[in-house]
C-alpha cells in the first residue's frame, strides 16, 4: 500500500514548526505566470571587456545598474556587480550572467537575494528544462533553486529569454535549513566524493583554476575537518556499520529521493555519472550534510556521449569505470535499494505523469514563444531557429546533442523505469508514525503506517521512559486500538501508561516474510515529549519599540521578549506555541529546545524566521497588543502565560518583578538576564574588566576577566542613568564598542552576569 509519502513529508516540514522555509514561494523575484525584465545599464567599455573571448574567465565585477520590471512596476538598484558566469557558456556567443546586489554595498539584498544567475540556456532549443527541474524537483519535496524566465536587456538591447535562478549561498541555507552558519560546499568536476586521506587539507585540491570542493561559507577559517569525515565515513565504514554511520552525518532519505529525480530527468552532469554540479551544506541544527541539486540545463535527453538516458538502468546509472561510492554503495544496502525503488515507484504514479506534465510544457511554451521569437542570441551557438524551439518540446529538432524532443523523452523514460523497478526485491517500509496522547489518562499508543505491508511479518515497538530500561511488544494491524480497519497497513498499539514520565525514546523493528529483519531509525531512537500541564514558564520581558537597544544576530534593532522557567522542573519548548493573536494560539511554534529551571531564552519577535530558529512570524505592535504561550495540541492547546499591553516606550522595556511571578512594569532592559537586578541598588564591585584606550573617542575595548567572561549583558549608561546600548557578549574574552557617535562627557559601562554586577566609567573626547 503506498500512501503518496512526499505529500506527508512535505506537510511535516511544516506541522513541526520549524523556523525554516524549505520550499518558498516565488515571490516577486521569481514569479513564473509572466515574464518579468530585467535591464542592466552599464558603461560600454566595461561591457566590452566583460564579452572580449580573452577575459571570458575573468570573475571581475563591473558596476552596473539594474531595473527589474514585472506587471507592478520598476525596482531600480544602483551599482551592482555584473559579470560572465558558467562553463562552456563562457565560450558560447549567447552568454549568462552573474548580478550581485552587495558587491559594492555590502549587506544589500533584493527581495531577500543577495545575487541572481542569468542563464542563456545555449545548448537548449526549449530554453525550458532548467526550469522545468526545478518545478518538479519542487513537487518531489526536493530542495532546489527558485527559478523563471526573464526578458534580458543591456543597455537598451534585448540580449534575449533567459532562465532567472536563485543563487545557491548562505542566504539561501538559512532560508531553507533555518541556519547558514555551517560549511557549503560548490562541488565541481571532479567531485566524486572518493577518499583521499584523513585530513581536510587533503580535499582543498584545484581542477580548472578553483577547488574541486569550494567552501562558499566559513572561508576566514578554511576548515574542511568536517568534509573529510564524511568522505572517510562514506568510503571506508563496514558494509554492516553502514547506515548507521551515515545517518549521523548524512541525509539519506532526502538523497534517495535526489538519485531519483537525477535519473527521471537524465540529469547526468550532476553527482552521479558526471562528479558534477552540486553542494553540500553541513546542517548546524542536525549536524548532517544536506545534498542540494544545482545546474540542471543538461536534462530530458540532451546528451553528448551517445547514450540513451531514457533506457539507461535506474540501478546502474553511474558511470561503469568509475567510483561514485555515495550512489554505489547507499544502492548495495538493501533497505536503502528498497526505499529507493519506493520512491522510484511512488513518483511515477503520482508525479511522473506524461499528460499532466506534457500539459505543463505546453503552457511554458506558450508563455516563452513570443520572447523566444525575439531572441536572436539563441540562434547565434547552434543555428537553433524558431520552429526549432516550438518542435522540441515533441519531437527531437534535428541536432546531435538533441536527439529526443522533452515529450518523447519523459514517455520513454517513464516505460523503462517502470520495467526496471525491482517490485520483487521491495522491503516493508514505514510510511509514518505518530504518538497519540491521551492528557486526562496519562497514556499513549503508537500508530505506523507500512508501506508494502503484504511483505511484512511482524513490527515490534521497543520503548523506554526517561532514559530506563527498553521494554518490547509487537504493533497489530487487527482493526484495534485507534486501528479502524484490519489488513489496512495501519498498525497500532494497546494504549500505554506515561504517568510521571516525562519523555518517551522509541525504536521499531521489522521482520519481512523472508525473515529479513532491521530496526527503523536504523541505529538511533526517536523521542516524544509528554505535555505537561501547570507549567512554570513565563513571559518575563519584552519590548515592542527596539530603536538602539539590543541587535540581533543580523545586527538588526527588532521588537523582541523573553521567556523564564521560573519551576524546578527543566521545560522542552518545542511543542508549544507564542502568538500575538489570541485566536491563533499556534500561530509560531517554538524551537526543540529545553529551558532549564531559573533559565531564560530571548525570542526575536520580527517576522523574519529565515534568520533563525529564535526568530518569530509576527511582530510586536509599539500602540499596544497581546502575547501568549500555549501548550501543545495534547492539552487542548492550554494557556500558559499571556499579556495584553497598552503603548510602549522607546527603548524601554516591560518586565516581571520579581522574575516570573511578579507584576509587569517599565523598565530597563535586560534581554536574557534576571530583572531583579536592576530592580535594586546596583552592587558596586572590584572592576573586572579594562577599558582600552580611556579617554576613548571612536572605538573602545572591554577586556574581561576569567569569571565575568561567560554570557553576559553589557550596559552603556550616561551620567543622568538613561542606558542608551545594550550588548549581549557570548563568552568572548574581549569585545569592541562603537562609541564615535556619542556626545563628549563621562559614561559609565554596567557589566552584568549570573554571578555579579560590575562597573567602571570612561570618558568620551
Amino acid at each position: 500500500m503506498m500512501k503518496y509519502r512526499f505529500i506527508y513529508l512535505l506537510l511535516l516540514y511544516f506541522n513541526l514548526g520549524f523556523s525554516q522555509t524549505p520550499f518558498p514561494d516565488n515571490g516577486k523575484l521569481f514569479q513564473d505566470t509572466i515574464i518579468p525584465k530585467i535591464e542592466i545599464i552599464i558603461n560600454p567599455d566595461s561591457l566590452q571587456e566583460i564579452l572580449k573571448y580573452e577575459n571570458k574567465w575573468s570573475d571581475h565585477e563591473f558596476k552596473a545598474d539594474f531595473i527589474f520590471k514585472d506587471n507592478s512596476g520598476n525596482d531600480t538598484i544602483k551599482e551592482v556587480g555584473f559579470r560572465l558566469r558558467g562553463n562552456t557558456s563562457r565560450k558560447s556567443k549567447k552568454k549568462s550572467f552573474k548580478i550581485s546586489f552587495n558587491t559594492f554595498k555590502k549587506g544589500r539584498k533584493f527581495y531577500g537575494v543577495e545575487k541572481l544567475n542569468l542563464n542563456g540556456e545555449h545548448n537548449d532549443p526549449s530554453i525550458v528544462r532548467s526550469k522545468f527541474c526545478t518545478d518538479l524537483a519542487d513537487q518531489m519535496g526536493i530542495i532546489a533553486p527558485r527559478a523563471n524566465h526573464v526578458m534580458l536587456y543591456i543597455n537598451g538591447d534585448y540580449y534575449g529569454l533567459y532562465i532567472n535562478v536563485e543563487h545557491i549561498d548562505e542566504e539561501f541555507v538559512k532560508l531553507r535549513y533555518g541556519n547558514n552558519g555551517g560549511n557549503l560546499y560548490k562541488c565541481l568536476y571532479p567531485a566524486d566524493l572518493n577518499y583521499w586521506g584523513n585530513k581536510g587539507d587533503y580535499y582543498k585540491k584545484e581542477a580548472n583554476g578553483r577547488r574541486i570542493y569550494d567552501l562558499k561559507t566559513n572561508k576566514d577559517v578554511d576548515d574542511y575537518s568536517d568534509l573529510a569525515l564524511f568522505i572517510k565515513v562514506l568510503n571506508t565504514t563496514s558494509d554492516k556499520d553502514f547506515m548507521c554511520e551515515m545517518e549521523k552525518i548524512f541525509d539519506v532519505d532526502s538523497y534517495l529521493k535526489v538519485m531519483a529525480f537525477d535519473i527521471l530527468t537524465a540529469n547526468w552532469d550532476g553527482y552521479i555519472f558526471n562528479k558534477n554540479n552540486f553542494y553540500l551544506y553541513h546542517d548546524q541544527k542536525t549536524g548532517k550534510f544536506k545534498y542540494i541539486i544545482y545546474d540542471l540545463d543538461n536534462t530530458f535527453g540532451i546528451d553528448w556521449f551517445g547514450i540513451d538516458w531514457a533506457k539507461r538502468n535506474i540501478y546502474e546509472w553511474s558511470r561503469d569505470s568509475q567510483k561514485r561510492p555515495l550512489y554505489k554503495r547507499i544502492l548495495d544496502q538493501k533497505i536503502y535499494r528498497s526505499r529507493f525503488t519506493s520512491y522510484m515507484k511512488e513518483i511515477i504514479d503520482s508525479i511522473y505523469q506524461t499528460q499532466k506534465l506534457n500539459e505543463y510544457l505546453d503552457k511554458k511554451k506558450d508563455l516563452i514563444s513570443e520572447a523566444a521569437l525575439m531572441d536572436q542570441y539563441r540562434t547565434l551557438d547552434y543555428g537553433f531557429t524558431f520552429q526549432d524551439f516550438l518542435d522540441s518540446y515533441d519531437i527531437a529538432p534535428g541536432y546531435d546533442h538533441v536527439p529526443i524532443g522533452i515529450k518523447q523523452f519523459l514517455s520513454a523514460r517513464r516505460f523503462w523505469a517502470n520495467e526496471q523497478l525491482e517490485i520483487n526485491k521491495l522491503l516493508p517500509d514505514i510510511g509514518s508514525d505518530k504518538i497519540i496522547f491521551d492528557q486526562n489518562n496519562e497514556t499513549f499508543q503508537i500508530i505506523v503506517e507500512i508501506d508494502n505491508n503484504q511483505l511484512l511479518s511482524k513490527i515490534e515497538l521497543s520503548y523506554r521512559f526517561n532514559n530506563g530500561e527498553f521494554e518490547y511488544l509487537e504493533l497489530n494491524d487487527l482493526g484495534q486500538n485507534g486501528d479502524v480497519i484490519m489488513n489496512d497497513g495501519i498498525y497500532s498499539s494497546p494504549s500505554i501508561s506515561s504517568a510521571g514520565n516525562k519523555y518517551l525514546h522509541y525504536y521499531l523493528s521489522i521482520t519481512d516474510k523472508k525473515d529479513f529483519e532491521f530496526n527503523e531509525p536504523a541505529c538511533d531512537y526517536k523521542a516524544f515529549y509528554f505535555p505537561e500541564s501547570g507549567l512554570d514558564l513565563a513571559i518575563n520581558e519584552f519590548m515592542a519599540s527596539n530603536d538602539n537597544t539590543i541587535q540581533d544576530e543580523a545586527g538588526e534593532y527588532d521588537d523582541w521578549l523573553e521567556l523564564y522557567n521560573y519551576g524546578s522542573d527543566t521545560i522542552f519548548l518545542g511543542d508549544k506555541y507564542l502568538t500575538d493573536n489570541q485566536n491563533n494560539k499556534t500561530k509560531w511554534k517554538m524551537p526543540e529546545q529545553w529551558l532549564l529551571p531559573n533559565e531564560f531564552i530571548l525570542f526575536w519577535a520580527d517576522k523574519d524566521e529565515e534568520q533563525g530558529e529564535n526568530h518569530c512570524n509576527f511582530k510586536l505592535s509599539a500602540d499596544g497588543e497581546y502575547i501568549g504561550i500555549f501548550n501543545s495540541g495534547s492539552t487542548g492547546y492550554e494557556m500558559i502565560d499571556e499579556i495584553s499591553f497598552d503603548k510602549q516606550k522607546k527603548d524601554v522595556s516591560m518586565g516581571r518583578y520579581p522574575d516570573g511571578t511578579g507584576e509587569f512594569g517599565f523598565m530597563d532592559p535586560t534581554p536574557g538576564f534576571s530583572n531583579n537586578i536592576l530592580s535594586e541598588k546596583d552592587i558596586l564591585t572590584d572592576t573586572d574588566f579594562k577599558i582600552i584606550p580611556n579617554p576613548a573617542n571612536t572605538v573602545l575595548t572591554l577586556s574581561f576577566s576569567d569569571h565575568i567572561s561567560d554570557k553576559s549583558i553589557i550596559n552603556i549608561i550616561d551620567i543622568n542613568g538613561n542606558i542608551l546600548k545594550n550588548i549581549i557578549n557570548d563568552q568572548s574574552k574581549s569585545i569592541s564598542v562603537d562609541v564615535s557617535k556619542l556626545p563628549a562627557g563621562t559614561y559609565f559601562i554596567r557589566v552584568i552576569n549570573k554571578k555579579n554586577i560590575s562597573i567602571s566609567s570612561f570618558i568620551k573626547i
